[in-house]
């Protein structure tokens, strides 16, 4: 299996998986923003698995969809295989000159755009991480701690995030000092959230699949569905721990007005949206206060993700026709010209059969 071969499966199948994953979400009506974003992390590890899955599972054969054609297609003139027949080689100036290397070199140079971009995309995603630890580094401790998770503040933010993938940190802005302190708790409960979750462990890995899987557009998809929802759990979890949602969307529209500046590419950041008015809205519309993720969610999410990766990568197409070992009337019909023909795998050719001469002796009297 070529490269090319590789990423096109695995495409194909991350795109069913997540297909079905993202339409069992409303059939369920999910609506709690934490058991969404749980299904959509279970996505994405289901789709980071396939080619191990590939690799290790058996191959489970899939029914193939018959397919009819019309006899005429099937049909083999009845002088084609009557008689005996005469084999002719194939005239090498026949073939298109060159025309395997060209379709080689073709398939390389795809590889190698592919593979360009895909380098790209990884190249500015351990960028940003890096710039990440230098602003975690440059930061200034805080003295102040939300739940144990460490809280620091950098001149380089203009909003709160949550930075780090193997130790986050909250990184809150230089002023965080000014804020009353309804706000700072609600600041705090809405990044603690992301470190308890290890958001941007999360978003960095949904990066590299996206980088990895940048030509199919569902990969896009899934890393904007994952940022978006951790922003609404981390909503729903501020709102519940200040038990004031008004309180809660002025202080998000504040920050929202600030910017995210560069915060966006290094971690989760509180401001970071893609439609500022729809989350407000979202927020101040919502009844009652979310309970998160629950085990039995979880326990829900993983007999229903495990099952189908499994099934996406170890689904085959089976090639064989249903009847049994009956062979398909096209292949039959070449089996019997092949059979009737030279073994050498040549051009076949009637010869039509000798005819006797006219004698041309004189007749005796």
């Amino acid at each position: 299996m070529t490269a090319a071969q590789f990423f096109a499966n695995w495409a194909v199948r991350s795109s069913i998986l997540i297909i079905t994953g993202a339409l069992l979400l409303p059939a369920l009506r999910v609506k709690n923003p934490a058991v969404k974003l749980a299904a959509w992390r279970a996505m994405l590890l289901g789709s980071l698995s396939i080619p191990l899955l590939m690799a290790t599972l058996p191959t489970l054969p899939l029914p193939a969809i018959s397919r009819q054609v019309h006899p005429a297609v099937l049909s083999v003139p009845a002088n084609l295989t009557a008689g005996p027949m005469n084999v002719a080689p194939l005239p090498i100036d026949s073939l298109p000159p060159g025309s395997g290397a060209s379709s080689l070199d073709w398939m390389r140079a795809a590889a190698f755009a592919y593979l360009s971009v895909a380098g790209f995309l990884l190249l500015r995603l351990f960028v940003g991480l890096a710039m990440a630890v230098g602003i975690i580094r440059q930061s200034l401790p805080t003295n102040l701690r939300w739940e144990g998770v460490e809280v620091r503040e950098s001149d380089a933010l203009s909003s709160p995030a949550t930075m780090g993938v193997l130790r986050p940190v909250v990184v809150l802005s230089a002023d965080w000092r000014q804020w009353d302190v309804s706000s700072l708790n609600a600041v705090l409960a809405h990044e603690t959230a992301h470190v308890r979750r290890r958001d941007p462990a999360v978003q960095a890995l949904s990066a590299m699949h996206r980088a990895l899987l940048w030509l199919n557009p569902l990969s896009w998809v899934l890393h904007r569905q994952l940022v978006r929802l951790a922003e609404e759990a981390s909503d729903e979890a501020a709102v519940a721990a200040t038990r004031d949602r008004c309180s809660y969307a002025e202080v998000l529209l504040s920050f929202m007005q600030r910017g995210t500046r560069r915060a966006s590419w290094h971690g989760a950041a509180m401001a970071h949206y893609e439609r500022p008015e729809a989350r407000i809205s979202r927020i101040l519309n919502a009844s009652g206060f979310s309970r998160g993720l629950t085990p039995s969610g979880v326990a829900l999410i993983l007999c229903v993700a495990a099952p189908l990766a499994c099934l996406v990568a170890a689904g085959r197409a089976n090639a064989a026709q249903p009847g049994g070992e009956i062979e398909p009337p096209a292949r039959q019909a070449q089996t019997e010209v092949a059979q009737s023909s030279d073994a050498r795998p040549l051009i076949a050719k009637q010869t039509a059969p000798a005819t006797q001469k006219p004698s041309t002796a004189p007749a005796k009297a």
